[in-house]
């Protein structure tokens, strides 16, 4: 940067000016010498850089930010091409423009030239006025060059961040949409978390990529959303249920199915397809499926169960089983696995068993976090 002071009414102006930086890249001393002569009135404006051959220019290159190369053509061991073809296949050099300066009088070099990438292709000898233009047009394109790359990065920027609001606000909804039903049976909302944290860590054992165990850990927070149309009387009872009551109970998987996958038709609302909640859909159906074909409500058994809907019925029966309920009181986690042991091949799948047991401490933790360190919002948990 080049700086100057001005005084004016005894206030100081400063200003900076930003030099280009170009390389020249000759095996000949004399034609370095010959540059700087032709372009020494624009001192204020370009800073020259002189390279005697192809490998200094890329070892300079690599260490120093450069705007514009212009090299010449016929030099020892490694000519203009190779060095534009070096430059091409370097990414963090890969958008210099290069020109190629030539005595060479072959038809086809300035095609050769353009092909490997050159801007421009300047036959010797050349004049300051024609010289000093050719700069000018190619550093001035590549300022246009530079601007657009940084719109675009400002851009692609501002559409991160918009995607990224967009996507903490659907995943805000789903969690107050799934504690505003747990409040009927569970007023803290620490259920959804620890099945949450539960499905998050028996994906990741059974390897389930990244993109998949966090589509389930937040979709398992609805699993119970069916459980909405539930009466208090029996959602919220004491007594052991009817019958009746049990099978009026059961009808939350359907319930919760039904609600997410068919919403309302709202006149000059459209409803696209959304993939989490296609998957909640899944996982509220299914989650109190068994293995052995005893589960409800349409008694699948097996891998015909969805793979989501095994895994949340190991994490939900898990939580209930160590939750201190109004019918029942807690059970200590080491005898709650035991009974998921015992129900591997009738209530649960044998392999998500399997994974449950060898990530015992993991699930331990959750299951002894107390509530002022549970984390009531798994949407930011996620993270």
């Amino acid at each position: 940067d080049v700086h100057s002071e001005r005084t004016t009414g005894g206030i100081i102006f400063t200003m900076s000016i930003t030099c280009n930086q170009i390389l020249f890249v000759d095996d000949e001393p004399h034609v370095h010498a010959g540059i700087q002569r032709l372009l020494r009135t624009q001192h204020h404006e370009w800073v020259l850089h002189f390279s005697s051959s192809v490998d200094d220019a890329l070892k300079y290159l690599s260490d120093n930010p450069i705007d514009l190369v212009i090299s010449d053509f016929n030099m020892p061991h490694r000519n203009g091409l190779d060095l534009i073809k070096a430059m091409r296949e370097n990414p963090g050099l890969h958008d210099i423009p290069v020109v190629i300066l030539t005595g060479n009088a072959e038809r086809d070099l300035k095609r050769r030239a353009l092909e490997c990438g050159a801007v421009d292709l300047l036959n010797k000898p050349i004049t300051q006025e024609d010289l000093t233009a050719r700069i000018r047009s190619v550093l001035r394109l590549r300022e246009y060059q530079l601007s657009l790359q940084d719109q675009n990065v400002q851009l692609e920027q501002k559409v991160h961040e918009r995607t990224q609001e967009l996507e903490d606000s659907r995943n805000e909804l789903l969690w107050r949409l799934a504690s505003a039903v747990e409040a009927r049976d569970d007023d803290t909302g620490e259920h959804i978390c620890r099945v949450a944290r539960y499905t998050k860590i028996l994906a990741e054992s059974i390897n389930l990529t990244a993109s998949e165990v966090h589509q389930l850990y937040l979709a398992s927070t609805l699993h119970d959303i069916g459980k909405i149309a539930i009466p208090d009387s029996i959602l919220q009872g004491t007594h052991k249920l009817s019958d009746q009551e049990r099978a009026i109970m059961e009808t939350h998987c359907e319930m919760g199915h039904n609600i997410l996958m068919n919403p309302l038709d709202i006149e000059g609302i459209s409803c696209p397809e959304n993939p989490m909640l296609d998957l909640a859909a899944t996982i509220a159906l299914t989650h109190h499926e068994k293995w052995d074909g005893s589960g409800y409500p349409n008694g699948l058994a097996g891998e015909d169960i969805p793979l989501s809907g095994r895994i949340v019925a190991v994490a939900d029966v898990l939580d209930a089983l160590c939750s201190k309920r109004s019918y029942k009181e807690a059970m200590p986690f080491d005898q709650a696995l035991e009974i998921i042991e015992k129900s591997s091949g009738s209530h649960f799948d044998p392999e998500l068993v399997k994974a449950a047991l060898s990530m015992k401490e993991e699930l331990r933790v959750v299951s002894s976090t107390t509530k002022s360190r549970l984390n009531l919002n798994p949407m930011r948990y996620a993270a």
